[in-house]
């Protein structure tokens, strides 16, 4: 399978699916608060599928996910992390549940490279 990686919205292509990481102002509890130390901004991954390479993507339902993942990674972590996302999706067929899949992707991690990386 072919992956075509897109900056901008952060996203990766394959075949059927597509995966993007989006920033959207989430943190540990909800909203993001920079007043919060305790508080660290959080990535979001929404997963999109199509029945071949020609249809319209659909987002399946259950498929958009907030995760561990630090929204201050490099471009490097976040090609990595939606590598490590789309590898996992793909093999799935295009109409097929993806909420077990989601909430199990949702704990990955990742922290900017002068902190400690982990998936």
């Amino acid at each position: 399978m072919s992956r075509k990686f897109k900056r901008g919205n952060w996203s990766v292509v394959s075949d059927n699916w597509k995966v993007e990481l989006v920033d959207i102002g989430e943190g540990l509890c909800g909203d993001y608060n920079e007043n919060d130390p305790e508080d660290v901004p959080l990535l979001r991954f929404d997963m999109y599928s199509r029945k071949n390479p020609k249809s319209r993507w659909q987002e399946p339902n259950d498929s958009s996910y907030c995760t561990r993942v630090h929204a201050e990674i490099t471009s490097k972590q976040r090609k990595e992390v939606l590598t490590l996302l789309i590898e996992a999706v793909e093999y799935l067929k295009w109409d097929d549940s993806v909420k077990k899949l989601g909430e199990r992707l949702s704990y990955i991690q990742c922290q900017p490279l002068d902190k400690k990386a982990s998936f």
